[in-house]
């Protein structure tokens, strides 16, 4: 079940920066795939990890109860039918101010990984993630929760709780810190430059977007298009670097250094195969026209034969040959 021994389990994390390492980790070499939810308690956290993976070109959804609803909804239909990553800002942590918020609930698609990027404060909190999607259709997914040392007292009770259910416990997954660190100077390079400033030109264009997307405020646009234009510019954002949407060979564990490289190799053939094919296309012939004594500037150039494929398109398009080439005037 997506590399999970079991349905429910969870993962010590040494500091709250490694959590990040642990996310980019599973995503990017894929050993989570379709749909994954993951849950932060605050909406600095939750700005802060899509800022983080979006940097290395994982493109991610914000379902933030701070945002309209025609916004929300939105972004859950995007994850629904489009968008494999969705983050969602718990409405319901002791530091959110959208307490009481109705949940949105993700009931048309399968869900494959949820994760507690942050603990939940309550047992309750717990439960209320796992029922924000649909239990018909959600029968094989699996729960991953990145433990602090502050969390234990937490995740003991929990598990008390599901004992004394009669229910399985979460338990702990098979895996350690030392399997991540090959990319912890990639990540921690990038978590510097997230800043608090960061996260806030980030809570600011989403809330500029809401308002050009409000129907009063669109109107109003239509009569002042100089302050729209102004305001699309200020909440443009900076392109990530292309480099990191790639992770280099030397950081791939041996397993996917080897699928890497027969995927590779098979690219490699087809490509031989294409660049064969074009190199044995006839390439066109064109007749050598009659020797021309006119001066060029004397010379109806229209009805000269054609040399180039953008006039073999218009004559075969009957499209008009007139606007010809620019006349090059020499400097006294």
């Amino acid at each position: 079940m997506n590399g999970f021994e079991h349905s429910d389990a969870y993962l010590e994390a040494s500091s709250a920066d490694d959590r990040y390492i642990i996310v980019y980790t599973l995503l990017k070499l894929g050993l989570i795939t379709g749909k994954v939810m993951i849950y932060t308690n605050t909406a600095e956290t939750g700005y802060r990890l899509k800022l983080f993976l979006e940097e290395f070109h994982i493109k991610s959804l914000l379902l933030n109860y701070e945002h309209p609803k025609s916004t929300r909804h939105l972004m859950v239909t995007n994850f629904v039918n489009h968008n494999d990553v969705l983050v969602v800002i718990d409405p319901d942590e002791e530091e959110s101010q959208n307490k009481g918020c109705k949940r949105h609930k993700i009931f048309k698609c399968p869900v494959s990984v949820l994760i507690n990027f942050d603990f939940p404060s309550s047992i309750s909190n717990y439960r209320k993630r796992v029922s924000d999607v649909s239990d018909d259709i959600n029968t094989n997914m699996s729960i991953l929760s990145l433990i602090l040392q502050e969390d234990l007292h937490q995740l003991e009770k929990l598990n008390r709780r599901l004992e004394k259910k009669e229910e399985k416990p979460v338990e702990k997954l098979g895996l350690k810190m030392e399997e991540f660190e090959k990319f912890r100077y990639r990540c921690e390079d990038i978590l510097r430059t997230v800043t608090k400033k960061a996260v806030h030109n980030a809570r600011m264009n989403d809330v500029k977007k809401a308002i050009l997307a409000t129907k009063e405020v669109k109107d109003k646009f239509n009569e002042n298009p100089q302050d729209k234009k102004l305001l699309a510019e200020a909440k443009k954002k900076n392109k990530p670097k292309r480099y990191l949407a790639s992770v280099p060979d030397y950081l791939l564990p041996a397993p996917l250094k080897r699928k890497r490289s027969e995927t590779t190799a098979l690219d490699r053939k087809k490509f031989e195969e294409k660049l064969a094919k074009r190199q044995h296309r006839a390439v066109r012939e064109v007749e050598p026209g009659e020797k021309i004594e006119e001066t060029p500037e004397s010379i109806a150039w229209e009805d000269l034969p054609p040399t180039s494929n953008r006039k073999l398109w218009k004559i075969r398009h009957h499209m008009s040959l007139k606007g010809g080439p620019r006349k090059i005037h020499k400097k006294n």
